[in-house]
């Protein structure tokens, strides 16, 4: 499933999970964003 394409991701809930607003998306949404980012999960939700 591509969370991204399928739910028709909004960039606003992006822009929260930046910013820190929104926090603990499920492991399907970290999957679906590195997916569609063509990274692995940690490169985008772990680094320091």
């Amino acid at each position: 499933m591509n969370y991204l394409k399928e739910r028709e991701y909004q960039h606003g809930y992006i822009c929260h999970l930046e910013k820190g607003t929104r926090k603990n998306p499920s492991i399907e949404v970290m999957k679906s964003i590195a997916k569609a980012l063509d990274v692995k999960v940690p490169e985008v939700f772990f680094l320091e």
